[in-house]
């Protein structure tokens, strides 16, 4: 059986890595191609790209690669090196919540549908921020709170989308009522892995407003993600670009009232993973200009609950979540709005079931 998967992820990714990608040709090869022609240290110097510095640093990395690899493949290497790291965090998840033979979990996870099309059709990175989540909730289970919120920082400084589990580790720290200078180390982490483009010349201030800035780029963007703002970006655009600053606080509001609401519901493993779950889930479907990969770190939670639970709603939640995640990246690979709309179903689906098991166990 593994070699089987073996010579099935490798059947995928050769598959796919012809594929061209808009966001490889519009945004990756360009950001490569600035620090492969000014080098790694004068290339952050100043401001490029709308990603933070910490995945910048490795794809400043791949381009010593350039003498045997083409920009492209390099950069779909170290999207595949995540999917790597991705599988290892979700085969420490697994081992830490009890489940039967988690290596073979690990071995499945650069197979699943999202984390094969993020990585190799899109060249996207995000299971560089999806891992440290991962090893976060690891922590937790383990009651190991300066480890879970370090990781936690670690994914934060990847990309903000890792602050999609932020209601679950607030609610950890509720209940633990975890010490406050804890609560200092995701932002100290965050900072520090800004500091070496600091050092290089890259302007502090901007450093510090990164994410506020890519909140403002693509102005007329709602969402092309499976929640229900794709339905407007569809269907009434104009409205749904209207309504994304109420979109924001009410998501904001409540994300702070979930928090409140699971800080009971994580006695154990279960719950734990269920609890997860719920907030990778939660956030981003009440988010406005969400992308398509967003729920990326809902699919892996969800397929490390099935592994886990081993019951038939689990695994329809983990069904569910990946049709929706799969749904949505196949609208925006072929143009169909009304395949974006269709995705937000499923996923919906998978919230209402998760919601139903934290509220039941909770």
């Amino acid at each position: 059986m593994p070699v089987a998967i073996l010579l099935a992820t490798l059947a995928v990714h050769v598959a796919l890595w012809p594929v061209p990608s808009p966001d490889l040709e519009q945004f990756l090869e360009p950001w490569y191609r600035h620090l492969a022609d000014r080098g790694l240290v004068a290339g952050f110097s100043e401001p490029f790209g709308n990603y933070s510095p910490p995945y910048l640093y490795l794809l400043g990395l791949v381009t010593l690669t350039e003498p045997w690899l083409g920009s492209a493949s390099a950069i779909k290497a170290l999207s595949v090196a995540g999917s790597l790291a991705l599988g290892l965090a979700v085969m420490r998840l697994l081992r830490v919540s009890g489940a039967p033979n988690p290596p073979m979990g690990g071995l499945w996870t650069p197979l699943l549908p999202t984390v094969a099309a993020n990585a190799v059709l899109m060249s996207q990175c995000d299971a560089l921020w999806v891992a440290p989540c991962l090893m976060a909730v690891a922590a937790s289970i383990e009651r190991r709170h300066a480890a879970m919120l370090a990781w936690a920082g670690l994914g934060f400084a990847v990309k903000a989308q890792a602050a999609f589990l932020a209601p679950f580790l607030f609610a950890v720290l509720l209940q633990r009522r975890v010490s406050a200078p804890h609560w200092l180390i995701p932002p100290a982490v965050t900072v520090a892995l800004m500091i070496p483009a600091a050092l290089a010349g890259w302007p502090v201030s901007d450093l510090l407003l990164k994410y506020v800035n890519q909140s403002s780029q693509l102005p007329s963007f709602v969402s092309n993600a499976s929640n229900p703002w794709v339905v407007l970006a569809v269907l009434a655009p104009a409205a749904g670009k209207a309504l994304v600053p109420v979109g924001f606080g009410l998501a904001g509001a409540a994300s702070l009232w979930l928090a409140w609401r699971l800080r009971n519901g994580i006695a154990d493993t279960p719950a734990i993973l269920r609890a997860a779950l719920l907030s990778a889930l939660f956030v981003p479907t009440l988010l406005p200009k969400m992308h398509e990969r967003y729920f990326l770190l809902a699919d892996v939670l969800a397929f490390v609950l099935a592994l886990t639970l081993r019951d038939r709603r689990s695994v329809a939640i983990a069904i569910l979540t990946s049709a929706g995640s799969a749904l949505a990246i196949a609208a925006y690979a072929v143009q169909a709005p009304w395949l974006a709309i269709a995705s937000a179903i499923p996923s919906g689906a998978a919230l209402l079931l998760v919601w139903r098991q934290v509220s039941r166990h909770g």
